[in-house]
């Protein structure tokens, strides 16, 4: 479960600058948090902000520790750090960009952090809170005499030290070495199977989201019974939808692409296609139609199903970048409400989302503190900050949020474009 993190000198982002899950004392909508551990936790937090103001950069920011977590040991020990990415309009160059998390697993609560310039990590740490204090698993800082320290209870760990290289962070490292580390590796796995991150330009083609849906639901009668929940629960006025699987006769096909097949199967002639129908009941007829004459919005949520479906059947943090893309704002309320209901966020997973959408700007909906903005000026070095509304000042329950907002209360909203036609002679 992700409780915060913060970024500094990354993207559009400068100073550090934190996004945060815990929830504040305010009595909001208290039947959504999840409590655990004495902490109160949001299941969601949306993220509002003009284009250009750094909202996607937040969201890389987070996928960026999970990239270097994931990644990092197979770098090659002569090249740069890809992923270095630091904020441009200064200059200080080369300065180290940094990168904190807090999250809980195992009923524990922990902090990691590293940085790092083109080069090489220049610190990494991870402690765990066994009590209200921290307690050290590790810690690197190359300014210092003694480079790695390990905490009394992981002196085990420094047998790895010399697996791993100046650009490779030593949890990724650790944890390929480690069979017999059981919380190096469950702290390794939070970060390669607890993290799901959906953007519209991520480099997967939306087929590949719609294949795994297909395989879902012909594989697995649980996600069946869920898809089919899940399209009474968004009203998506469709009574079921169908995928099968449809032999192909390689024979039927002209003969040089009979090769390319075969070639790109290594000579496996079965060949499969599948047909997916969206099925409606009209007036005591039924009816289908194929997926791709379907609206954008039943097409997005095809494609979207895996994320929902392995989101609310397990602990996952859900990341999606524009999330109206392809949808109507109801359908985000009800994807929203999903999170928020304890009955169905069984796992107490969360969702993490950009959006321009404003009819979810509801304190019936969500939570002043679930609600963040970004914000970025040229009078102020064209850096990214953050906050939530909750830190902004004489907000009322009681208040129109969407229309407080698009008057640029809570941060600069774009400009009204005046056409030349439209100016006074």
């Amino acid at each position: 479960m992700l409780l915060q993190y913060d970024i500094e000198n990354n993207l559009s982002i400068k100073s550090r600058q934190r996004v945060a899950f815990i929830a504040d004392n305010k009595k909001e909508l208290v039947n959504s948090e999840i409590n655990i551990l004495g902490y109160k936790v949001l299941p969601v937090i949306g993220l509002y902000g003009k284009n250009a103001s750094g909202k996607t950069n937040l969201l890389k920011g987070l996928k960026h520790i999970y990239d270097m977590v994931i990644l990092s040991h197979s770098f090659d020990p002569a090249r740069p750090i890809p992923f270095y990415t630091p904020f441009a309009f200064t200059n200080e160059k080369n300065k180290e960009s940094k990168f904190e998390i807090t999250f809980m697993i195992n009923e524990k609560r922990y902090v990691y952090g590293f940085s790092h310039d083109s080069l090489e990590i220049k610190e990494e740490y991870l402690y765990v809170f066994n009590s209200s204090k921290p307690s050290k698993i590790f810690d690197k800082d190359i300014n210092t005499q003694e480079v790695y320290t390990f905490g009394q209870n992981y002196s085990g760990l420094k047998d790895y030290v010399g697996k791993t290289h100046k650009n490779k962070l030593f949890l990724s490292t650790a944890a390929q070495w480690a069979a017999d580390q059981k919380e190096i590796n469950d702290i390794y796995n939070f970060f390669r199977n607890g993290m799901v991150y959906y953007q519209k330009d991520c480099g997967i083609p939306s087929v590949e989201f719609e294949n795994e849906t297909t395989s879902l639901l012909i594989e697995d009668e649980n996600a069946r019974k869920f898809f089919k929940t899940l399209i009474s629960y968004l009203d998506l006025e469709i009574e079921d939808i169908k995928p099968t699987k449809i032999p192909v006769d390689l024979n039927e096909l002209p003969e040089e692409v009979k090769k390319i097949i075969e070639a790109a199967r290594n000579g496996d002639k079965n060949l499969e296609a599948t047909s997916v129908k969206t099925l409606y009941n009209i007036n005591g007829v039924n009816y289908d139609l194929d997926l791709k004459q379907e609206s954008n919005g039943i097409q997005k949520i095809y494609q979207l199903f895996p994320l929902l479906y392995h989101g609310l059947n397990s602990k996952k943090i859900i990341v999606i970048d524009e999330i109206e893309t392809g949808l109507h704002p109801l359908l985000i309320k009800g994807i929203i409400k999903l999170f928020q209901n304890k009955n169905i966020n069984k796992y107490n997973s969360q969702l993490f989302f950009t959006t321009h959408i404003t009819n979810i700007l509801d304190l019936e909906l969500l939570r002043r503190d679930q609600i963040w903005f970004t914000e970025r000026e040229l009078d102020n070095e064209y850096s990214t900050e953050v906050y939530s509304l909750a830190d902004v000042k004489g907000v009322r329950t009681s208040d129109n949020i969407e229309k407080e907002y698009l008057k640029g209360e809570y941060t600069k909203t774009p400009r009204e474009i005046l056409w030349s036609s439209d100016k006074d002679e």
